[in-house]
């Protein structure tokens, strides 16, 4: 099996393809995981993030060797990677230069984290410039699409017209094995409290991780969904803003 990238914005973003990251690494794949951040802007450090994420991957078969901390590197911390896209996606193209993957993971485009959505469009450029021809791999966090204000769901893609949802069933062994991983992340438990409804009603409930081929690509002139974007509730950062940011990648 060819070997897999993932990048993601934070530490922790792991949670929400932890299966997959499984299956790629016991089907003998190596699977290489970077984080174009560091620390938090809630208090916990990066030694501390980064700490409880190596313990995640290790878990899930990832070897030490293939984890790479660009964010912390580069000095981008938790809520920068929009105006320093252009520096961390230059970092990536350093980092992995003649590596060939068969697949390349990228958080999906739909305005739950602006970090987020900055690792999604890095990654679209570093595939397309470096990796030609990769399968690209798209993966939901949260977003408030169709939600209440200041509410999200999480683990549910935002529909996207020529593109098919995939799914990872989960055993009840499996999910409750996954939920579990949360307790691994003490720096984070009150992002993770806010977003555990969700996350149970995914694993426990619908059973599965969704995922999808990127597809047809979204147009990053519009906005991810109709309505305010979670990051635009929760953080004093309208899309427009993010725009302008995000112009650094060229």
């Amino acid at each position: 099996m060819q070997d897999s990238l993932i990048l993601l914005a934070h530490h922790d973003d792991e949670f929400f393809l932890a299966p997959l990251i499984r299956d790629d690494c016991e089907a003998g794949a190596a699977v290489h995981v970077c984080y174009l951040t560091h620390g938090s802007v809630y208090g916990a450090d990066a030694a501390q993030r980064i700490a409880e994420s190596r313990v995640v991957l290790d878990r899930l078969g990832v070897a030490a060797e293939h984890i790479t901390d660009l964010g912390l590197e580069q000095g981008i911390f938790d809520g920068e990677l929009a105006e320093k896209a252009g520096q961390a996606l230059s970092a990536v193209a350093a980092r992995y230069a003649g590596r060939r993957f068969g697949r390349v993971y990228l958080m999906a485009w739909e305005g739950g984290h602006h970090d987020h959505d900055a690792a999604h469009m890095i990654a679209l450029v570093y595939a397309d410039r470096a990796q030609p021809g990769v399968r690209l791999l798209e993966f939901p966090l949260y977003n408030s699409h169709g939600a209440p204000p200041n509410e999200c769901y999480a683990m549910t893609l935002i529909p996207r017209a020529g593109s098919t949802t995939l799914q990872r069933p989960l055993t009840p062994r499996e999910a409750q094995r996954y939920a579990e991983l949360i307790d691994a992340y003490p720096s984070q438990a009150q992002v993770f409290r806010s977003l555990r409804p969700a996350i149970d009603w995914a694993l426990h409930t619908r059973k599965s991780y969704h995922y999808r081929e990127l597809g047809p690509r979204p147009d990053h002139r519009l906005r991810p969904h109709p309505g305010p974007l979670f990051y635009e509730q929760k953080f004093p950062l309208s899309f427009e803003t993010f725009r302008a940011r995000i112009q650094s990648l060229g």
